[in-house]
C-alpha cells in the first residue's frame, strides 16, 4: 500500500506546478542569417511589452513578410 501512495502523492503534487514559457534571447552564431533573427526576435519583444504595431512595421522592413503582412505593412 505504501508504494502505492508516494507515487500517487508525487504526481498530485507534480500537477500543481506552473508552467513557464522561455522565449529565445539570442541568435546562434553560426546562422547566415543572423540579421533576420535578431529582427525577429526584437519583434517578439516589442510584441510582448505591448507595441504590436511596431513589431509588425519592423517586420515589414523583410520584403518576404511584407508580402504576407500585406494589409498590415500599408499602415
Amino acid at each position: 500500500m505504501r508504494l502505492f501512495v508516494l507515487p500517487s502523492l508525487l504526481v498530485l503534487l507534480g500537477a500543481c506546478t506552473s508552467t513557464t514559457i522561455e522565449y529565445p534571447n539570442s541568435c546562434p552564431a553560426e546562422v547566415e542569417s543572423n540579421t533576420k533573427c535578431q529582427r525577429n526576435l526584437d519583434a517578439q519583444t516589442l510584441a510582448i511589452i505591448g507595441y504590436e504595431d511596431a513589431a509588425t512595421q519592423l517586420l515589414c522592413k523583410d520584403p518576404e513578410l511584407r508580402a504576407v503582412l500585406d494589409d498590415k505593412c500599408k499602415q
